[in-house]
């Protein structure tokens, strides 16, 4: 499959797999569409939504075959676009760990008085000795903060030389002071997996 379709086909299977989680999780768990895990789905798969119509609409501004420069910029596009996709999911699935851990009583046991803003790692940290997810994942979930602060705040380059491997056969490598590359289809993969992160921790967390 050409790269482009790839990431197509990567941004649709997360479209339909968080449209069916949340789903699930509503069902399962007899959730009001205004409980925070909800809503923040919902927040998370408006920035699906964008990515996919955009890159609809990329399928047929830049049909094959394209030169050299054409391809360049249509690809320069498409990785924008993952990485705002994977920005703005990763924002709204912290806000919505930290609304749902509150609405069920702080189970993750955060300081009181700053629960509603405590940092991502601690988060996450506070996930893991509770419970809500894997102890084995807690280096790959710092991988994505890493990943995304690096995106925000000093342009997607990298700060150390590493390599992350994820399920799936999805790798994260980085060399310092480069641009985050890999592949077109690296971050919805990545997105991907940070969705069905969150699923399950919504399912623990209402399952507690």
């Amino acid at each position: 499959m050409a790269p482009m379709q790839r990431f197509f086909h990567d941004v649709s299977e997360l479209n339909r797999m968080s449209g069916e989680a949340a789903c699930a999780l509503a069902g399962a768990h007899g959730l009001a569409e205004s409980d925070p895990a909800l809503v923040a789905f919902q927040r998370m798969r408006n920035h699906v939504g964008h990515c996919l119509e955009t890159t609809s609409q990329y399928l047929g501004r830049y049909p094959e075959p394209l030169d050299e420069v054409q391809r360049a910029a249509r690809d320069a596009r498409l990785r924008y676009l993952g990485q705002a996709l994977f920005v703005g999911v990763m924002s709204n699935l912290e806000q919505g760990m930290r609304a749902t851990n509150l609405s069920r009583g702080n189970p993750l046991g955060l300081e009181p008085t700053r629960a509603d803003v405590c940092p991502f790692g601690d988060l996450m940290k506070a996930s893991a000795e509770h419970g809500m997810i894997p102890a084995g994942d807690l280096p790959l979930w710092a991988t994505v903060a890493r990943v995304r602060n690096r995106l925000i705040h000093f342009g997607g380059e990298a700060l150390i030389d590493g390599k992350w491997e994820f399920p799936d056969g999805l790798t994260v490598e980085t060399r310092k002071g480069e641009p985050i590359g890999g592949a077109l289809s690296l971050f919805p993969r990545l997105t991907r997996w940070t969705v069905a992160g969150y699923s399950d921790w919504c399912g623990r967390m209402h399952a507690g």
